[in-house]
């Protein structure tokens, strides 16, 4: 049985949007933010984290 080989990175091109011009990038399907949004935003901040060892 022969191993298939990927030639090809698998995944996204995370370089391609970097390399993009602002002007290039559609953002007519992002709402913005307006002083109504700031008004009534809530900080939430993370719970501390518990540790847990694990022994065996």
């Amino acid at each position: 049985m022969k191993r298939n080989t990927i030639k090809k990175s698998a995944g996204t091109d995370s370089r391609r949007p970097r390399k993009m011009p602002d002007a290039d990038i559609d953002l007519s399907d992002i709402p913005e933010l307006t002083e109504e949004f700031f008004k009534s935003a809530v900080v939430r901040l993370p719970k501390n984290k518990t540790s847990v060892r694990v022994y065996f």
